[in-house]
């Protein structure tokens, strides 16, 4: 299960970049690029069109996808979910331990499990390939996953959650395999597609 009908297009994107060349010592910047127009041209097709828009991928530059992607996770609920929030900050303050992490996920949605597993599946290949390091990974992707569904405008509190969320999405991606296990399947690229940048759209 890598999400289901669910997370179709989360599903996609993750096998499309997945199968490009995860060694690359470019791979790095993927998740580090600002949306563009052709990103945002890919955006809107993914909220319209879902899963289809997948169809359409190759078109882009992975830079343009990875970006896109990183947008439409940050315009949705969080994957880990609102409802989690106050459970993952307690785990957090407890010491982050993996277990408790584990027994978390169990306990949500089969969907949701699945395409966590599969998302992880993928930062953790990023991960051994040794081009970015989880503390990049939580940087890039903790605003993403972990989120409270209404935001603080205390400055001090806001930095807490920020400085919380990259400490959470570190030890999942340190702990991927007792956290999630190998519900989502390893990605591996059938095609070893090089990483090189197009002129996309």
């Amino acid at each position: 299960n890598k999400g289901g009908t669910e997370f179709a297009a989360e599903a996609a994107v993750i096998d499309w970049l997945g199968q490009r060349n995860l060694s690359d010592k470019k791979v790095h910047e993927l998740f580090m690029t600002q949306t563009d127009e052709n990103g945002k041209r890919l955006l809107a097709a993914l909220k319209g069109s879902g899963a289809r828009a997948a169809n359409t991928l190759d078109r882009y530059d992975p830079k343009v996808v990875a970006g896109a992607f990183k947008k439409y996770l940050g315009d949705k609920e969080p994957l880990l979910g609102f409802n989690n929030f106050q459970r993952i900050k307690s785990i957090h303050n407890t010491g982050n331990d993996a277990k408790a992490y584990a027994s978390l996920v169990q306990s949500m949605s089969q969907n949701r499990q699945g395409i966590l597993s599969h998302l992880f599946s993928l930062l953790t290949q990023l991960v051994s390939c040794g081009n970015m390091k989880p503390d990049k990974i939580a940087h890039v992707f903790g605003p993403v996953l972990l989120r409270p569904r209404t935001t603080t405008t205390d400055m001090m509190e806001m930095m807490m959650e920020v400085k919380m969320q990259k400490k959470v999405v570190e030890a999942l991606v340190n702990n991927a395999q007792t956290i999630f296990g190998g519900g989502g399947g390893a990605i591996h690229s059938p095609r070893a597609a090089a990483y090189s940048p197009r002129s996309g759209g």
